[in-house]
């Protein structure tokens, strides 16, 4: 007859190997918090991850995922109650900042000295995880914005890409002349007029700058902040937009292109996968012209990271984890599935030509912004992109000003 207290052991210990069956078989589990968008992206993601449970067979990896709106909830939960995922994807810039203010998020300085990290990422992806000298990131994946423009029409024309902003006006003179719209935009959504918006100002008045004023430091109500829109309203009164950019959305717009109605396009990279196949051969890519030879150049390019939570230890595994993720194997398997920028800058180039010229581009870079919308809060975002859309259609850079800075002392300073 078995005794109560050993079934009752017994019992235990099931309920304890069922609730932790990997530390049972003597496993360490690793829990990855991901924002994913797709299903595609989800099996590209768990398969890159995989490599590292073949080369740590004493660590599994459990995915934790959720689509951005819900992650977004989640993270601050996680991030409040002080319990949840090991490691964290999210975005770099002020998204990653606000929570490295709040102490939110580990700095992972002691990681990123000892596996000599810098020396594998490009100098504005580190940029883009560091604040205050502190880093709180390791850089996975993004992409780049530019210009997309038909060869075929810049030929017709004699035309080459511009390098600096009076060679971009007379490219834009000369297409106007021959009856060809020099820009296309869509901006039914509002947010591809951000883009404008960024540039300018990161060409004018730098990347610091640019910073300080979309969290909020800087007051729109500033002569810097009318030199961007003075540049802006200069090719606005030049018609060389296409008409009625609020009609289209971003994708809507590019029919102009294809069929030699427009010139080019500034557009996130994520545009070539809308190309059509029997056109792409026949568009290629410029980065935003330079308009002060002063300003060091930066770029738009919005960033994901792996981010360390502040309740996380940094164990030997932790180190592991981080240095698997920041080396080429991994960064150079995931994102040429995804069709995105490895901010490793030993990974081999893919077969992508928009990704090559991307990489070169923002390999350059001395810094990073993300995007407006990456860059500011939701509420701040949401009230600026109608002003710029507003602006689009109306040319009023004083009723602009007006707009943002209430805007700016409505969400930024409160």
């Amino acid at each position: 007859m078995i005794k109560p207290f050993f079934m009752s052991f017994c019992s235990l210990l099931l309920v304890v190997m069922f609730l932790n069956p990997l530390k049972s078989y003597g496993k360490e589990t690793l829990n990855i918090a991901v924002l994913l968008t797709s299903g595609q992206q989800r099996s590209i993601i768990s398969s890159s991850l995989s490599q590292f449970s073949k080369e740590n067979p004493d660590v599994d990896i459990k995915l934790i995922i959720y689509p951005d709106k819900e992650f977004k909830v989640e993270l601050k939960k996680w991030l409040d109650s002080g319990e949840g995922p090991d490691v964290i994807n999210w975005q770099a810039g002020e998204r990653l900042y606000q929570y490295a203010r709040k102490n939110k998020i580990k700095s992972i300085d002691s990681v990123w000295k000892k596996y000599q990290l810098p020396d594998k990422f490009s100098q504005g992806s580190v940029s883009a995880v560091t604040l205050e000298n502190k880093v709180y990131g390791i850089p996975i994946s993004y992409y780049q914005w530019g210009f997309y423009y038909r060869k075929s029409t810049f030929k017709k024309f004699n035309l080459s890409p511009p390098n600096t902003w009076d060679e971009f006006l007379e490219i834009c003179r000369v297409l106007k002349n021959n009856n060809i719209t020099p820009i296309t935009l869509g901006n039914k959504n509002k947010w591809p007029s951000s883009a404008w918006f960024d540039y300018f100002d990161l060409r004018i008045n730098g990347l610091d700058f640019h910073s300080k004023l979309l969290r909020g430091e800087i007051s729109f109500d500033d002569d810097r902040v009318r030199e961007v829109f003075k540049y802006w309203k200069q090719l606005l009164d030049l018609n060389y937009f296409i008409a009625h950019t609020h009609m289209w959305k971003w994708d809507e717009a590019m029919p102009f292109l294809y069929h030699h109605l427009a010139g080019m396009t500034l557009i996130g990279n994520f545009f070539t996968g809308r190309m059509p196949e029997s056109l792409k051969d026949d568009f290629d890519f410029f980065r935003f012209p330079i308009i002060d030879d002063n300003v060091p150049i930066y770029e738009e390019a919005p960033l994901d990271v792996f981010m360390l939570p502040h309740y996380t230890k940094i164990t030997p595994t932790i180190e592991r984890f981080l240095t698997f993720i920041s080396g080429t194997e991994f960064q150079e398997s995931l994102n040429h599935q995804l069709g995105m920028i490895p901010p490793n800058v030993n990974v081999k180039d893919s077969d992508d030509y928009f990704s090559v010229v991307g990489k070169d581009m923002l390999n350059k870079a001395v810094g990073l912004s993300q995007f407006f919308d990456r860059d500011t809060n939701d509420e701040m975002s949401s009230e600026a992109t109608e002003v710029f859309t507003q602006f689009i259609a109306k040319r009023n850079i004083e009723v602009a000003i007006e707009q943002l800075e209430k805007a700016r002392n409505k969400h930024l300073l409160k």
